[in-house]
């Protein structure tokens, strides 16, 4: 599988979290995407981290070169429903 990359270093500041976040949208639970940009991004991570659906385990970035972060970021696959089982009515 070919993961996106997406480099945002082209758009303005005040752009870049609303283009990266609509890219995510499009990611299906499992899959994940490259962002190429100019620090590490991490405001959005702290945005993301409060999302149900990032995987903040998958998440890396690295500093390739002055000016140049690549960071990682997946969605997370769907979970199992839990099932609780409770005996209460055997406790009356």
């Amino acid at each position: 599988m070919t993961q996106k990359i997406l480099d945002v270093r082209e758009y303005s500041p005040t752009a870049r979290h609303s283009v990266i976040l609509q890219e995510f949208e499009k990611l299906k639970p499992g899959e994940g995407m490259y962002i190429v940009n100019d620090h590490e991004p991490v405001h959005l991570l702290h945005f993301l981290s409060h999302r149900d659906d990032f995987d903040m385990d998958a998440y890396y970035a690295k500093e390739e070169e002055e000016g140049k972060w690549i960071a990682f970021l997946k969605k997370k696959e769907p979970s199992e429903a839990k099932v609780v089982v409770t005996n209460f009515d055997n406790n009356k």
